[in-house]
């Protein structure tokens, strides 16, 4: 047999659509937006959606760091009021109420911004605050949103002209729910048996 019948034979047309179609009934297409769960970076300016902070929604979250990059991630909770409380017991230290803030940039690009706010017992600091402020500036138009540490919170700047930043659009087949919903497919305990409770209470999985 040639070189040019072994390739033949391990590189063909037919597999690749096998393979394919074997992975897609498996999965399933992926269909609509992938929605980032981001802070605002300096180089950015961001709008907010919704009016007001009582259009956004606030959520516990766990933020666990990942076995393998050691990178904190957040986690929603979510469930009846008799099992978000058993789960904010269970991740007691690790949890935080959030501000939920899905925002665009000067790009088109739609992200959802985690604004961490106090549990209960702990002092609303500058840095909860500067957040706060942060967002309801940016539903009002565009701002420059950025983390500045611990003393200083958010800094939240005005452009010197707002025409010079291209307008975009929010995209209107996404409510603010399902864009929160998107961002975190996959990242949501809703579940005592759930594979990160057994992970952080050190069960067998």
């Amino acid at each position: 047999m040639t070189e040019e019948s072994k390739s033949s034979l391990l590189f063909n047309k037919d597999e690749t659509r096998k393979t394919i179609q074997e992975n897609t009934d498996l999965a399933g297409e992926q269909v609509g937006k992938i929605f980032e769960v981001s802070k605002p970076r300096k180089e950015q300016w961001i709008r907010v959606r919704g009016k007001s902070l009582e259009d956004l929604f606030w959520k516990n979250l766990v933020f666990l760091k990942d076995q393998d990059n050691g990178i904190e991630e957040p986690w929603l909770l979510h469930g009846d009021t008799e099992l978000v409380t058993k789960l904010l017991q269970i991740f007691e230290g690790a949890t935080r109420p959030v501000i939920l803030a899905p925002f665009i940039d000067q790009t088109g690009t739609e992200f959802v911004w985690v604004c961490k706010q106090p549990a209960k017992g702990m002092r609303n600091t500058i840095a909860h605050k500067s957040g706060k402020i942060a967002i309801e500036h940016s539903q009002k138009g565009w701002r420059k949103v950025y983390w500045k540490g611990n003393q200083e919170g958010y800094s939240c700047i005005k452009p010197v002209d707002p025409d010079a930043i291209e307008q975009q659009d929010f995209d209107k087949n996404y409510s603010i729910a399902d864009i929160c919903e998107r961002a975190f497919e996959g990242k949501i305990i809703d579940s005592l048996d759930h594979t990160q409770v057994k992970i952080f209470r050190g069960q067998k999985l």
